[in-house]
């Protein structure tokens, strides 16, 4: 099953959102040596592991929110850095 939590992220400071993820995850890679890692968690671990699987593929958390709460993160976004 999915869970509603509240994310943030390095590469968006400061700005933290509600994001649907599952609650179970379970990764399976590949370490320097060529042998398989499995990693797994369950709640934060989870939550965790998937974001920063969502980096490998070139994703931010701000595309797993909802609709109108993503407009409005990117507004955030946009007044943050027109304020630096």
């Amino acid at each position: 099953f999915q869970e509603l939590g509240e994310e943030g992220c390095l590469s968006v400071p400061g700005l933290w959102y509600p994001c649907e993820r599952p609650a179970y995850t379970k990764a399976i890679g590949t370490d320097l040596d060529g042998k398989e890692v499995v990693i797994e968690g369950e709640e934060i671990w989870a939550r965790l592991i998937n974001h920063e699987v969502d980096h490998l593929d070139g994703h931010l958390y701000l595309d797993r929110l909802a609709k109108d709460v993503r407009k409005r993160a990117m507004r955030e976004l946009r007044e943050s850095l027109e304020a630096k």
